[in-house]
């Protein structure tokens, strides 16, 4: 009998039929192909013993300048941090600093406004205030509230335990205020990322948390910069712990103490009298340095006068205010507040005015190990990112004056400044709208010699011009080509692939082989995906990159599994073929500080991919299937009797089947097998008779590996017809 090679394209294409696909592939789960030959997927490993909570959305990694290595996770819950391969919730709170004269109260009624510009806060969620220096209408608002009523984006309401005895507008005095970031939703209430007008629904109401939780995530330096969708921007610097920097804080004795005219240290405080104004101070030269974030801790007890908590910096030393951790102290009690160091910071100050009698113990500071706000930074923001010129770039924010949010208006930082926002002269601090690529901006990536725009409708290019006049040039790059989600856009060695509703695209810029204009991406099985992508959730899909085999992977979540991502296809940008897999991944880090990719579950754990042959030790269920093979017209049946394997590289089992038929569109092929083929069979018998024929190879067991090589089959065209 004839042998005949079984030669096949790699890749796979299944929005042909399997009989016009012959010579191809039309199914498949977990292969790739590489250097013109199908194999399988590498494997995967748990990365940790530890699990993030929610769902995780976005993942950026990123290493500090001593080269420990860090990964940020921003899930439904919150946001975790890895250092050294250590995690750690660093969620920090949506505000914890002092007010002033935020309340308004009405004569007789116990419900109490309080004004803070686009707070975030919503109804049934819990706030916090302390240390209320001065009371309102007779109420001091002390304790945890509960938000009643959300009246703008400006105000909200609690409700206090007694009626206010007079009608206040803006009043009450200093109070320290602490609300936590909530939960958000694991998935979009909305129809989905593209579609609906940006202001229907919970995501745009005013007052109220955007729909499902959603991240921007960037490194500033070794700095974390986090954004949560419609929230502001949060900074975490990363250690490997934070140690405390006070020396003697429980004041044992005067040792590390500085003690101003009339302070003392006796039975474990230090304690000033009235008559002149002074500071307790501690040196901290040497110990720290500009720009970390620190928390200081202290009780006050106070008798009579104004305590304030400052720092003395500066090359020509001066004591200044850090913020709003110097507000003044005027009762009792113990106070936490977090500051920025300033640079060349030689103490930290207690200053006393002179009526000031009381005292300050349990002192402790220390660098922060929570993500914290940065509050010059825009209060809204749905997305942002750093660009190569060191410069944070805002998408979807808040006006400079803070009065309007609009989804087209870009905002800038200044020039290696994550706090200037306000132009200046001479910052490139910069405001501007990107209109003509659709409703809302959703993606900003940093690619070469310019930055990418998306929008829901188009993408456009941001060019810097070193000109704090007019820092930044626009030009729209295509409409009808906006990206599918918030992180269905990536960048690889300057090409730039996303996502749009029906098709993918690449951006390669301006070159001699480039029109600088979005490209559709040919994708032979964008049928089955765009069909069965369940769109009311299609802001969940993101892309990510696995540079050692030049892939581009999408994950969506598939209508046919639920609303969380299950499914992915694969795309080589060096051979030009696609692959299908199942596998639920939520977020997805690209290798680069690391030397395999990370994927995160949807139930939280994190995994290495790439690595071994395996599915955390599980059989990786990798397989492959062919088109149909006919000889001639496929009007005489096939006699096939055997199958001589050519496995390169090959490891443990590989399931060998049969599937054949008689007619195309025949439902249910016959299967014959599996056969497992193992390193050493030479040769699987078989008989099989039929008009078409296609065949499946697949991992048999755990730990498998195998490549595509050149089989050859036994048969023969005989002279049958049915």
């Amino acid at each position: 009998m004839p042998l005949v090679k079984l030669e096949l394209k790699p890749g796979i294409n299944t929005n042909d039929t399997a009989l016009a696909n012959e010579g191809g592939y039309v199914a498949g789960n977990r292969m790739r192909g590489w250097q013109g030959r199908a194999q399988p997927i590498g494997g995967w490993r748990s990365r940790t013993t530890q699990v993030v909570d929610g769902l995780c959305r976005a993942s950026h990694a990123w290493s500090t300048h001593e080269g420990a290595t860090c990964i940020a996770y921003g899930t439904s819950e919150g946001l975790f941090g890895e250092y050294n391969g250590n995690l750690r919730d660093i969620t920090g709170p949506i505000h914890e600093t002092t007010l002033q004269d935020v309340f308004s109260t009405t004569n007789g009624s116990e419900i109490v406004t309080v004004h803070l510009p686009f707070h975030g806060l919503v109804e049934g969620q819990d706030v916090v205030f302390s240390h209320h220096q001065m009371a309102v209408a007779g109420l001091t608002i002390e304790g945890t509230y509960t938000i009643k009523s959300v009246p703008t984006r400006g105000s909200f309401t609690i409700e206090h335990a007694s009626n206010a005895d007079a009608d206040v507008e803006n009043g009450g005095g200093y109070v320290d205020f602490r609300a936590d970031l909530m939960p958000g939703l694991v998935s979009d209430p909305l129809t989905g990322y593209g579609t609906g007008g940006y202001s229907e629904g919970p995501y745009g109401s005013s007052g109220n948390r955007p729909g499902m939780r959603q991240w921007t995530l960037a490194n500033w330096g070794e700095y974390l910069l986090a954004n949560a969708c419609g929230y502001g921007l949060w900074e975490w610097q990363p250690y490997a712990n934070y140690p405390e920097l006070a020396y003697n804080g429980e004041f044992a004795n005067a040792d590390g103490w500085g003690l101003g005219t009339g302070w003392s240290i006796a039975s474990g405080k230090a304690t000033k009298a009235a008559g002149t104004g002074s500071a307790l101070s501690q040196s901290v030269e040497d110990l720290v340095k500009g720009g970390i974030t620190v928390r200081v801790t202290f009780t006050v007890t106070r008798t009579a006068g104004t305590l304030k908590f400052r720092v003395n910096a500066g090359a020509t030393p001066a004591v200044i205010d850090v913020g709003p951790a110097s507000s003044p102290i005027s009762k009792s009690g113990t106070y936490t507040r977090t500051f920025r160091m300033p640079a060349l910071a030689k103490d930290v100050v207690w200053e006393a005015d002179s009526a000031f009698a009381g005292s300050v113990e349990d002192v402790s500071y220390h660098l922060e190990d929570k993500a914290i706000r940065i509050t010059t930074a825009p209060p809204v923001i749905d997305a942002m990112y750093v660009n190569t010129n060191g410069i944070v770039v805002a998408l979807g924010t808040t006006s400079v004056d803070e009065g309007t949010y609009d989804p087209t208006l870009v905002r800038t930082s200044d020039l290696g400044n994550n706090r200037a926002w306000v132009p200046d002269e001479g910052s490139y601090a910069s405001f501007f709208n990107v209109r003509g690529i659709g409703g809302r901006l959703a993606k900003g990536i940093a690619t070469r010699q310019q930055d990418i725009i998306a929008g829901d409708d188009g993408v456009a290019s941001l060019q810097f011009t070193g000109d704090p006049q007019d820092p930044f040039t626009v030009n729209i790059l295509g409409t009808g080509c906006g990206v599918v989600a918030r992180h269905a856009m990536v960048e690889q060695n300057g090409f730039v692939f996303w996502a749009a509703e029906k098709n993918f695209y690449i951006f390669r810029g301006v070159g001699a082989t480039s029109l600088g204009i979005p490209e559709i991406l040919p994708c032979p099985i964008s049928k089955d995906l765009f069909d069965n992508i369940e769109r009311r959730q299609s802001a969940k899909s993101h892309m990510g990159i696995v540079p050692a085999f030049s892939e581009l992977w999408f994950f969506y979540p598939d209508q046919r599994d639920g609303d969380e991502c299950s499914r992915a296809v694969s795309y080589s940008w060096t051979e030009g073929h696609w692959h299908t897999h199942k596998l639920a991944r939520t977020t997805w880090c690209s290798s680069g500080i690391f030397p395999n990719p990370l994927g995160v579950a949807p139930n939280g754990r994190l995994y290495n991919h790439e690595v071994g042959t395996s599915a955390n030790g599980a059989n990786l269920d990798a397989w492959i299937e062919t088109g149909d093979l006919d000889i001639g017209d496929g009007d005489t049946l096939l006699a096939l009797t055997s199958l001589m394997p050519d496995f390169a590289s090959m490891e443990g089992q590989v399931a060998f089947t049969i599937l054949s038929k008689l007619y195309p569109h025949q439902k249910d092929p016959k299967q014959t097998g599996p056969f497992i083929i193992t390193p050493t069979t030479e040769r699987v018998n078989f008989r099989v008779m039929t008009r078409q024929v296609r065949f499946r190879f697949g991992n048999g067991t755990a730990n498998t590996f195998w490549r595509m090589g050149a089989h050859r089959i036994d048969l023969n065209q005989t002279k049958a017809r049915r």
